[in-house]
């Protein structure tokens, strides 16, 4: 795109779904801005696959065989007000009213005399009413995490390259949480597995300083609510992520049930993936969440 001529008013950004941060997309969008939307899309016909023009402006691709692809080509002046426009969601922009004109979005938020809204935050027009609206949590806020695997069990890096990656990002802590012994299949730790999981830890945790390392287990939530290792192994991590792992299938009841038992345990620092969906393949468990939450309050 950025090789047409001497087009120096030439800018991209993502929009639609994917900049409202969706956990599952439809497509993919992108606001081209430039002077030469013929020039451009030449040039995209030669990178995206069965690229045809929708309409003046828009032009339709397919990536990954799968995923259809959305360029909307604009004037330099118009690039905010479009970016606004096919950043949705349609809830929001109808709610916004008339798209100024506008180069920037910052520029035709203001001109509407309305707050800016982060894209996050579009779902809905709710925004757009607050006189004060909450800030977004920046990645440069985390400060660490405790759920990852490694190796060890189902991870796809090394405790060594865990911890590398984990202070190259400047964090103040981190946690190692490996599958416990029950999620066989997905290499949880026997007892003797975790003592060389702790060996190791040690040997590299130095070479992170001063970055935290914490020694912590994915322990599997049993059928009757009760904790895999047992407490006298539980005892001895700095935290465990409690989670569901099998036995999906039971009822409201008897899973509320289940989670709650495990919240008791004095050793249960955390509770793993609350819902155990996994998108587009599984739909969640059903659980009283309201009970979950006061448990947690308690």
């Amino acid at each position: 795109i950025h090789d047409v001529g001497d087009d120096r008013g030439v800018n991209a950004e993502v929009s639609g779904s994917v900049r409202r941060r969706l956990e599952v997309i439809r497509n993919v969008n992108i606001v081209v801005s430039t002077k030469k939307p013929a020039a451009v899309a030449g040039k995209l016909a030669a990178l995206v696959a069965g690229l045809s023009e929708v309409d003046a402006q828009t032009y339709k691709g397919t990536i990954r065989d799968e995923l259809d692809i959305f360029f909307h080509l604009t004037p330099p002046a118009e690039f905010g007000s479009t970016l606004l426009r096919t950043t949705g969601s349609a809830e929001f922009v109808e709610a916004f009213g008339k798209i100024p004109k506008a180069a920037s979005e910052a520029d035709a938020f203001k001109k509407a005399d309305l707050p800016f809204v982060e894209p996050e935050r579009r779902e809905t027009a709710d925004d757009l009413k607050l006189k004060k609206r909450p800030k977004l949590v920046e990645l440069d806020q985390l400060r660490g995490t405790f759920h990852v695997h490694t190796t060890f069990s189902d991870g796809r890096n090394t405790v060594q390259e865990m911890l590398s990656a984990a202070a190259q990002r400047g964090w103040q802590y981190v946690g190692i949480s490996d599958h416990s012994k029950v999620a066989y299949y997905a290499g949880g730790l026997t007892e003797e597995k975790l003592k060389l999981q702790h060996a190791e830890i040690a040997l590299h945790e130095k070479d992170v300083k001063p970055m935290r390392v914490f020694r912590g287990t994915e322990a599997d939530i049993l059928p009757d609510g009760t904790m895999d290792y047992g407490p006298k192994v539980l005892a001895q991590f700095d935290f465990v992520v409690a989670s569901v792992h099998s036995q999906f299938q039971m009822d409201l009841e008897q899973m509320t049930e289940r989670i709650l038992r495990a919240m008791d345990d004095p050793t249960v620092t955390f509770l793993g993936h609350l819902t155990g969906r996994k998108l587009l393949s599984r739909a969640g468990y059903r659980i009283d969440y309201d009970r979950i939450f006061d448990k947690g309050a308690e």
